[in-house]
């Protein structure tokens, strides 16, 4: 059984009431899922699943939970749509359901628990507390290109929101240091940046390696400032290295798909 240190659970709301919107980022080498939705791994999902349910406050947890179906794109699904199809699989008692059309970002005006399983991705949780609408984003090099997470906040914005109101958590995923690149895909970065004064700290070469460096989280920020983000409303609290991030014991923390090169991967809830 894991010890509680060996998670990592964030609340976020306003003032000092039980918390509305939860993002619970899961680190544990252990505790993960291996394609959810493919009952050849039924089993070890089932075991840990029972074990990450003692370790989550009983009032938060609940028996149906959404989750992205993700192609690194900048689809946004509104999972409150009475018409969405979708599809479901028994994990335990947990029915987790998914759109049967690909997506990277999940909303809600109803507060469905939705999750995402990524490796290496950013995993932004989104909510405006007064409006009571909140949103997972996935997002990887491609979805931070087509800028996703922007994209999302102005569906907030459609929705009526404030930008004042908006608040961005971002989590766990590959830094700088450990996300490489080679060959064509540099000149879509390149272009992206081109004129940023951030530019240099975007992107540099490896020389050891033959690659080039690049800085999502750098972007990201970016994105969020330029769409009017205030900077006190942006959470980095449990932004870390997915790939190279250690406990106290000096044990990894996260599954990482660069590293490991296989299908765990990690558990990100937004309750």
């Amino acid at each position: 059984m894991e010890n509680k240190k060996d998670f990592k659970i964030l609340y976020v709301g306003e003032g000092k009431k039980k918390m509305e919107y939860n993002p619970i980022y899961l680190y544990s080498q252990k505790l993960n899922f291996i394609r959810p939705f493919d009952k050849e791994y039924m089993e070890i999902n089932e075991k840990n699943l029972e074990e990450i349910k003692e370790l989550i406050p009983a009032y938060l947890w609940k028996k149906t939970i959404y989750t992205i179906n993700p192609e690194h794109g900048d689809q946004i699904v509104d999972v409150d749509d009475y018409n969405l199809e979708t599809e479901s699989i028994k994990i335990g008692d947990i029915k987790l359901i998914r759109p049967t059309q690909k997506c990277d970002v999940l909303i809600t005006e109803y507060n469905f628990v939705l999750s995402v399983f990524p490796a290496d991705c950013q995993s932004a949780a989104i909510y405006d507390y007064k409006k009571k609408i909140k949103a997972l984003v996935h997002s990887g090099w491609r979805g931070c290109l087509k800028e996703i997470i922007p994209k999302t906040i102005l569906e907030f914005l459609l929705r009526g929101s404030k930008i004042e109101n908006i608040r961005v958590i971002l989590g766990p995923m590959l830094l700088k240091e450990h996300f490489e690149i080679k060959g064509d895909h540099i000149n879509d970065f390149r272009e992206y940046i081109k004129g940023l004064k951030s530019e240099k700290k975007i992107i540099s070469y490896n020389i050891a390696k033959d690659c080039y460096n690049i800085n999502l989280l750098e972007i990201i920020l970016h994105q969020l400032k330029n769409i009017g983000i205030r900077k006190q409303n942006i959470n980095l609290s449990l932004v870390e290295d997915t790939y190279s991030a250690v406990d106290k014991y000096q044990n990894l923390k996260y599954r990482s798909y660069r590293r490991d090169k296989d299908d765990f991967r990690n558990i990100c809830l937004f309750i």
